[in-house]
């Protein structure tokens, strides 16, 4: 009797010691959960690029290139002259095929007969800015092959001119540009310089908005 009672309860404390681990392999976290952890952070970060939903000044768009910047082709990038704001102004006229003009202040738009095939109403807007430019719709207008229109800018109130405004022999330094709402250069016309009068004039193909740039 004295040697079967230690017996039992060494049995008893050894049967407790097992059910203690396995309630201890029970409670404990797996590793997939770990991972899933991880993944969904890493994840997160991958739906939202570095710079996505950021608003640094490096976002913001400058829309006058410095004289000094270059092009993809080494030439120089576009900028703007600089002027005096003038208050803004507009003008409309229905024009058709026998062509017809504009006028905003200085400024002045000349069809030709035959560039058009109907009566359009036509509206040529001066907005007030520093950049000169101008405006017209209705917006994407087409114009007859060979019957181009022409814009001559004013750029009298524009006393910031670059200097040695000439590039090149045959080539004129002040253009107009076909520019983004947002005043990006997107192209530089073929233009003709009027120094003298302080205007500068280039042909059309199609309506958008055009500014005077360098």
């Amino acid at each position: 009797m004295f040697r079967a009672r230690p017996l039992f309860v060494f049995a008893a404390v050894v049967a407790a010691m097992g059910l203690g681990a396995c309630a201890n392999d029970a409670t404990a976290p797996t590793t997939g959960a770990s991972d899933a952890g991880g993944s969904t952070e890493a994840g997160a970060g991958a739906s939202n690029p570095a710079g996505a939903g950021d608003t640094t000044t490096a976002g913001v768009a400058d829309t006058t290139a410095s004289p000094g910047d270059t092009t993809s082709s080494g030439r120089p990038a576009p900028a703007f002259l600089v002027c005096t704001a003038q208050p803004y102004a507009a003008n409309s006229a229905w024009i058709g095929p026998k062509g017809g003009e504009i006028k905003v202040g200085k400024n002045e738009f000349k069809v030709p007969k035959g560039a058009l095939n109907q009566l359009t109403l036509i509206t040529m807007e001066v907005p007030s800015d520093t950049v000169k430019s101008v405006r017209f719709s209705p917006e994407g207008l087409t114009f007859n092959p060979g019957k181009w229109p022409e814009l001559k800018l004013d750029y009298n109130n524009c006393p910031k001119q670059p200097k040695n405004k000439g590039k090149g022999k045959g080539e004129d330094k002040v253009r107009v540009g076909y520019v983004t709402e947002d005043l990006e250069v997107i192209q530089q016309l073929p233009s003709a310089d009027d120094e003298f009068n302080e205007a500068v004039q280039t042909h059309l193909k199609h309506f958008s908005r055009y500014a005077i740039t360098y």
